[in-house]
């Protein structure tokens, strides 16, 4: 029999014997936070739908036009976006030609592979090259104004098709929403 160091005996019925583990009810609530931390996680790393995809890019592509502008009439000069197969890069005008520039706030946006891109200048579509030759597709002139463009990011998912549309009319103004027709 175990004894204490006052030299009493301990006997396993003692109430003041130390408790040992965990009870049922702790560990059931450490399992609730940890589920409850999982399915968080799960949620932040699980990709969008497809069409959330297109939507956030075709967000991301006003932002950056809306940023090339200001960048155009703050800094005098025409900016321009061209577009490729694959891709697209901003240019500006030297004076005499186009020519590409590093700009760190104006990054080329990866689009995402199983979508399709399309550009209509002056409603008709256009033909994308596969590779970039410093031709302007949609242009910001140093008085902040944008050329007029519509920009459609379709694909399909779950069997159903859908086109989110960017488009400018020539205003600095550029909308966007899901396209109906």
């Amino acid at each position: 029999m175990p004894t204490l160091a006052t030299g009493e005996h301990l006997n396993s019925g003692d109430v003041n014997r130390p408790e040992q583990g965990f009870t049922l009810l702790e560990m059931l609530l450490v399992l609730v936070i940890v589920l409850i931390m999982v399915a968080a996680g799960v949620r932040m790393t699980t990709p969008g739908s497809l069409s959330s995809v297109a939507k956030q890019q075709g967000q991301w592509l006003v932002k950056k036009l809306s940023l090339m502008c200001e960048k155009s009439l703050f800094e005098n000069r025409h900016l321009a976006l061209e577009f490729n197969q694959s891709s697209h890069q901003f240019i500006e005008y030297t004076g005499t030609e186009w020519q590409t520039f590093d700009d760190e706030w104006l990054l080329p946006l990866v689009p995402e592979p199983t979508l399709n891109w399309s550009l209509f200048l002056q409603g008709r579509l256009q033909e994308m090259e596969p590779e970039f030759h410093a031709k302007p597709h949609v242009i910001c002139d140093p008085n902040g104004q944008l050329s007029a463009f519509d920009i459609r990011i379709a694909g399909e998912a779950d069997g159903q098709a859908f086109v989110y549309q960017l488009n400018s009319t020539g205003v600095d103004r550029i909308e966007q929403g899901w396209f109906d027709g």
